[in-house]
């Protein structure tokens, strides 16, 4: 099972988002009884359609690890 626990504002620090940089969440997830935390933007939250408490399909969960795999590579 993969389960959506917590979505929350992405935290930017003492600074401010930068400026033209998109508006990020933290969400955290379950997979497996195991705990996982991703940095993702916002708008994809939005469009996967994610809330907290909710299961989601593991084809959704591959799409949010790709993402956070190409933002570490740019």
């Amino acid at each position: 099972m993969i389960r959506v626990v917590a979505i929350r504002e992405g935290d930017y620090g003492c600074e401010e988002r930068p400026e033209g940089a998109p508006l990020m969440c933290n969400v955290e997830i379950e997979k497996d009884g195991e705990k996982k935390y991703f940095n993702i933007p916002d708008k994809m939250a939005d469009d996967l359609g994610l809330e907290e408490k909710v299961e989601i399909t593991s084809a959704t969960f591959s799409k949010i690890e790709d993402v956070v795999r190409e933002r570490r590579n740019i």
